[in-house]
């Protein structure tokens, strides 16, 4: 389904350009005229938005993205990820976070990024305002680097690891999640040469686990 999945990203890409060129020809217009044509058209872009990420993690799906050529350190990206949560409202978990780091990777940032934010997002979900979310880069061993996201179960409590990476799977309990963003995640890190897991720990809490080869250069 690669051209498929191609097609449809290019369409959706082409309609919210469509959409970018709309915006700009609705600001000369009167002001009476413009309110709400604008807000119809922000609603449209908003699902297009959705839209274009939906295609975008389908693409991962069917053809899991090569490993990348950046050098850089893991811990700087997750932590770019974990202030966005820690800033995300009144409602936000406390977050903390760690690294042995600097531990530099070779792979590729924004799709890591990708991943980070997936992860973050249901570690965010599950929990509740004031509840303790521990993000965290552990020190290497044996030419790898592992990240850790402890975070509580919340509505993924009672289901099987397999259940929650299968698309659609979460679509009642998290309805925010996009329904492939966690078996998307999963490809990328394959694709950059690392394994991605979800353990249990028990007492509630669950354990996203990321490890990544180092940096061979």
């Amino acid at each position: 389904m690669r051209d498929q999945v191609a097609d449809l990203a290019d369409q959706t890409t082409r309609i919210d350009l469509s959409l970018a060129v709309l915006t700009d020809q609705i600001d000369d217009l009167e002001e009476g005229k413009r309110e709400g044509i604008e807000t119809q058209v922000q609603q449209v872009r908003g699902e297009t938005a959705r839209l274009m990420g939906f295609a975008r993690t389908l693409a991962f799906l069917a053809t899991p993205p090569a490993r990348g050529d950046q050098v850089f350190d893991v811990g700087e990206v997750l932590k770019v990820y974990v202030a966005g949560v820690a800033k995300s409202g009144a409602e936000a978990p406390r977050i903390l976070y760690r690294s042995a780091g600097p531990v530099m990777v070779r792979s590729d940032r924004g799709l890591l990024g990708v991943v980070f934010d997936a992860l973050l997002f249901v570690a965010r979900e599950c929990s509740s305002r004031g509840v303790v979310v521990k993000a965290q880069v552990l020190a290497p061993i044996e030419g790898k680097v592992a990240v850790e996201i402890d975070f509580p179960t919340g509505p993924l409590d009672g289901r099987s690891v397999e259940n929650i990476f299968t698309p659609y799977a979460l679509r009642r309990v998290l309805p925010n999640l996009g329904p492939n963003a966690l078996a998307a995640a999963q490809a990328i890190v394959v694709g950059q040469g690392g394994t991605l897991s979800l353990r249990f720990q028990g007492r509630g809490r669950a354990l996203w686990h990321l490890e990544l080869p180092l940096s061979d250069m």
